[in-house]
């Protein structure tokens, strides 16, 4: 079956048209995209059509392929919006922030056009850090215990991560060690309404690369992140892919409450997790999107992601690893 599906990556697509275009951002999205388009290559029945920013380019596109840029005078959700109809599928990697991912989902449902991500009032729950790990505990998920600012004391830990409720990844996290510096984020209150707290929590601090389908979850592999703190920001620097573990089983398990717990959850998401020796692991955030971790998969285990998302349409994955070693894939160095 011959499938046209529409690829949108938040930052090389479009969404920042017609404002600055961050050289670190702009790496990052074209990674995942470029991964995204790579293993695409590979199925001969899908015809890929991508939104592309004027100022972006790709390499290794499929002859069948269908590049649409946008200039910088152009809404990306206009664009999207005209363009669905004549899609099959959708798939867009953009951010959690001020509800952008689930607007797409929500564009997609509009024009009856296949999304391949979550529902819209998962994406929505999970675009706040608060209320996923609120509902985890419901669910009796160990999550990390998670506060908004108004609502914590400089005394309630030694440590602790302030970073915003609906925030990707490292963005706009920071590391608060002393009353000092709590009062240096108290006193500047930008967005403070939009901040949380959690605990920082010593251990490996590790990401699931999963897939769901309607209640079920499967493991594909276990992450180590590379974290630095500099001048009390807390940045992603590399992830290495596919790392050996003995608790395997138990990410799998945990895997699998999650899906229950959240079976809104569709197609690849990430799991951002601390594993400490006190507390065993501990969740802080689920990503349901295409996360950095996703790009150097196929390349760790030989299993193509692409492919299995979409054959999660009709049927259960088959996630067999023919290859299976560590991959590091740099923020700024790529992948290796």
């Amino acid at each position: 079956m011959h499938l046209k599906v529409l690829l949108f990556e938040f930052i090389c697509g479009g969404g920042l048209a017609g404002r600055p275009l961050p050289d670190s951002l702009a790496r990052e999205g074209k990674m995942m995209l470029q991964a995204l388009v790579r293993e695409l290559k590979s199925l001969p029945d899908i015809e890929p059509i991508i939104l592309l920013d004027r100022r972006c380019s790709l390499e290794d596109v499929p002859e069948r392929a269908r590049i649409v840029y946008l200039e910088q005078n152009q809404q990306y959700q206009f664009v999207v919006e005209m363009m669905l109809p004549d899609c099959d599928l959708f798939w867009p990697i953009a951010p959690e922030t001020d509800d952008v991912l689930s607007s797409l989902a929500e564009l997609a449902k509009k024009t009856k056009v296949g999304a391949l991500l979550s529902t819209p009032s998962a994406l929505r729950l999970c675009a706040s850090k608060y209320r996923t790990c609120r509902h985890l505990l419901r669910s009796k998920i160990n999550a990390v215990e998670t506060k908004y600012l108004a609502d914590v004391s400089p005394l309630d830990h030694d440590a602790m991560v302030v970073k915003p409720d609906d925030g990707v990844g490292c963005e706009g996290s920071f590391v608060v060690l002393g009353r000092q510096e709590w009062q240096q984020v108290v006193d500047k209150p930008a967005r403070a309404e939009h901040l949380v707290v959690q605990p920082y929590l010593p251990g490996r601090s590790l990401s699931l690369s999963c897939l769901f389908r309607h209640g079920q979850g499967w493991l594909l592999c276990c992450n180590e992140q590379e974290l630095l703190i500099d001048k009390g920001r807390l940045q992603l620097t590399a992830c290495r892919v596919n790392v050996a573990d003995q608790l395997a089983s138990d990410y799998q398990a945990l895997v699998e409450q999650v899906a229950v717990a959240i079976p809104g959850l569709w197609g690849y998401a990430g799991i951002d997790l601390i594993e400490s020796q006190q507390y065993g692991a501990v969740v802080l955030e689920i990503n349901p999107r295409l996360t950095t971790s996703y790009c150097g998969i196929q390349a760790a285990t030989g299993i193509n992601v692409a492919e299995q998302v979409i054959k999660l349409l009709d049927e259960a994955p088959a996630l067999r690893k023919n290859v299976n070693q560590t991959i590091t894939v740099d923020i700024h160095a790529g992948i290796h």
